[in-house]
């Protein structure tokens, strides 16, 4: 009998298994996000490398255009070798292509600011960048026309000047947006954030100005003109023109593809998804959780964008999580590093073809009640006073166990659930060391909500809250604080302060308090 009950469950478990392999477009959608994704990321980097060296290789003419012949010659040596040219082809093949794939996998194209700019950002580099590869490389390797730095320039200075500065921006600009959200979740950006910033503003600004100087002094200069005839002339424009048709083609494509998928899934069957707090929802299958959010307005963290490298955007799933496939390299490795339990998915990576009901575990943003002013009164210290300290339990233990963007979020919504329970009790908050409030106070000067912030030393005690007011001590401040330390018998933990009247707390308080004036600590 017992062994036919381990075969029992041995033969559930893979019936659970095969369920969810056989949600098959799904897994399949789920492995081409996750390893489109590094693709992207790599060729991306690789393109941007180049822009660096290019731009930086510009910034040279500040010094003259002998120095921007002689960075070229370095260069040149990298990306003229036989390594680097696939390497730069292949990037610049590979990356748009599956940058367009990432978009046609949207269900929805409601997205932060930030996407919707990449993706224009984007969009509009080839009209520019197109004219600049066939004019330099194409033509330099078909017809050997001179691509040194003074025969570029004197060909694009001045009459080009403002289009290849503006593609200097467009490919800047994408880049930078890209790895700044790419990598603001890691561990340690923080430390590298400010020379990254500084980096970011400065190459493009030295490279516009090495361009204007050097195009200036090329203008200058006496050369032979080039020799340019009607064939090459012809062959530069038929080059250009199939290229911007592919380029055209491949966005007719897209749009075609996405107006087809949106006609189809418009008359398909719909599923139903409950979101715990939000309500229920139809919709048609095959969106993320994400996008789900995204598309009903639902507020939900996604720190990285929905890449499966923060894990702010995971989700419970309560139930339908046997139809979902599972979870692929990347979204495993992030659950594996956050000892996610086994119910708990990236909202970002799941795309539900059948009925799933999910609850949010980390929430986006409570808005928290406007605090009120607090007014200078001569008898304030007159008057009694209780101090209230609500303690985050284990937080040593929880902060080794969450990413730091996860501990913000957690602190953040701890204070803002405190400011909805001193908003409950009409309460008063003089000062915020973590949270301080009191209670029977006139009321002048604005005590503003606090946030919480981390640096990357935020496991050795490095997250400090911040105001934009600054933090002076009043009489109520004092006395809460001073009763904290009495009160206090053990070190560490994040904490939220408060200070009420004497008065008895309601009965339906989420706090609970002594009437002999020291708080009941839980």
């Amino acid at each position: 009998m017992r062994r036919r009950c381990i075969d029992d469950r041995d033969l559930a478990m893979s019936l659970q298994q095969t369920a969810g392999r056989r949600t098959g477009m799904g897994a399949g959608m789920e492995q081409v996000s996750s390893w489109s994704r590094d693709i992207r990321f790599a060729s991306g980097m690789v393109l941007l490398f180049f822009a660096t060296t290019h731009f930086l290789n510009h910034a040279a003419g500040i010094a003259g255009v002998a120095a921007m012949e002689h960075v070229q010659a370095w260069r040149y040596w990298l990306w003229h070798s036989w390594a680097g040219t696939v390497a730069l082809y292949g990037a610049l093949i590979v990356h748009p292509f599956f940058a367009l794939v990432r978009v046609a996998q949207r269900r929805t194209f409601k997205m932060p600011a930030r996407e919707m700019l990449q993706i224009a950002l984007g969009l509009a580099i080839p009209l520019f960048l197109i004219d600049h590869i066939v004019g330099t490389r194409v033509m330099g390797s078909l017809f050997h026309l001179d691509e040194s730095y003074p025969a570029v320039l004197r060909r694009l200075w001045p009459g080009l000047a403002t289009s290849q500065s503006v593609l200097l921006l467009l490919v800047w600009a994408h880049g930078i947006i890209g790895l700044h959200f790419t990598l603001r979740s890691r561990d340690g950006y923080e430390r590298w954030r400010d020379p990254f910033l500084l980096a970011a503003i400065l190459i493009p600004i030295l490279a516009l100005i090495g361009f204007a100087v050097g195009g200036r002094e090329a203008g200058r200069m006496t050369m032979a003109p080039d020799i340019i005839t009607d064939a090459q002339i012809v062959m530069f424009n038929q080059n250009v023109t199939w290229a911007k048709t592919i380029f055209y083609g491949l966005v007719g494509g897209f749009v075609a593809f996405v107006g087809i998928r949106e006609i189809r899934v418009r008359t398909t069957r719909q599923i139903t998804v409950r979101f715990v707090g939000h309500g229920v929802r139809k919709l048609a299958p095959g969106a993320t959780v994400l996008e789900m959010f995204r598309r009903f307005g639902i507020p939900h963290a996604a720190l990285c964008g929905g890449r499966a490298r923060c894990a702010t955007c995971r989700v419970l799933v309560l139930d339908g999580g046997d139809g979902l496939p599972p979870p692929g390299p990347n979204e495993a490795k992030l659950l594996r590093r956050i000892a996610a339990p086994d119910r708990v998915r990236l909202a970002c990576q799941i795309r539900p073809r059948d009925d799933l009901q999910v609850q949010i575990l980390l929430a986006s943003r409570l808005n928290p009640t406007t605090p009120s002013q607090l007014e200078t009164d001569a008898n304030i210290g007159k008057r009694g006073l209780t101090v209230v300290v609500a303690d985050l339990r284990a937080f040593s233990d929880l902060s080794a166990r969450q990413l730091p963007q996860e501990l913000i979020g957690l602190l953040n919504r701890f204070f803002d659930e405190m400011a909805q329970a001193s908003a409950f009790i009409a309460a008063r908050r003089s000062r915020v060391r973590s949270r301080t409030t009191a209670w029977g106070a006139a009321t002048s000067r604005s005590a503003r909500p606090w946030r919480w912030r981390c640096n990357s030393n935020w496991r050795r005690g490095g997250c400090w809250p911040t105001s934009s007011s600054p933090r002076t001590r009043s009489a109520p401040a004092a006395a809460a604080i001073a009763a904290r330390r009495r009160s206090r018998s053990r070190s560490g933990g994040a904490r939220s302060r408060s200070a009420r009247s004497a008065s008895p707390a309601p009965p339906n308080s989420p706090m609970r308090w002594t009437t002999a004036g020291r708080p009941n600590r839980r």
